[in-house]
């Protein structure tokens, strides 16, 4: 796992810090072993990381662990549920490609999003989703970690009304049209 090629400049400090601590993981390997992996190690994320264990290759995805930040801005806790369950409540609708894709390619992969309430309110963030591999060399986990582009406090302060929606663009195509790796 190699992210010499990526423009630095375009991503910030936080998730870059992620990635080259994901790559040191993997050890000149394609993907890092899911045991090397856990959220307290990348302490400048703590809060904003997610593990979602791959299910029936790629059919379906558990969310393991899933940071503070997450809770708060969804109102609930993912933890234990299935993506697929997820879904069928009409929550995190617009997730799967990006898991289908870093699964699919074993590769990481980069996107900016963002997260709106029907209050208006919206927060802007970049995502960063690295699979990881079983002992058979499938991939058995994504780490995915998150860095948001606004103060988060503001956003927070009062109670957002509703369920937020998930938007997920693309607005720097060099670093979301090929994957991340070598």
């Amino acid at each position: 796992m190699d992210f010499a090629h990526v423009d630095q400049s375009k991503i910030s400090p936080e998730i870059l810090r992620f990635a080259h601590h994901c790559s040191h993981l993997a050890g000149g390997a394609a993907m890092p072993k899911c045991g090397s992996f856990h959220p307290r190690d990348v302490p400048w994320l703590f809060g904003c990381v997610t593990t979602i264990d791959v299910l029936d290759g790629g059919r379906d995805y558990r969310f393991s662990f899933c940071g503070d930040l997450w809770r708060v801005m969804l109102n609930y806790d993912m933890m234990g549920w299935r993506l697929s369950e997820a879904e069928a409540c009409n929550r995190l609708t617009t997730v799967r490609p990006n898991y289908d894709a870093a699964t699919g390619a074993r590769s990481p992969r980069y996107r900016f999003g963002r997260w709106s309430w029907p209050d208006g309110q919206a927060i802007r963030y970049e995502r960063l989703i690295v699979p990881f591999a079983n002992d058979e060399g499938n991939v058995a986990m994504l780490a995915l970690a998150v860095h948001s582009m606004e103060p988060l406090g503001e956003a927070f302060a009062g109670n957002r009304s509703g369920q937020p929606t998930l938007e997920l663009e693309c607005s720097t195509p060099d670093l979301c049209a090929a994957p991340m790796a070598a």
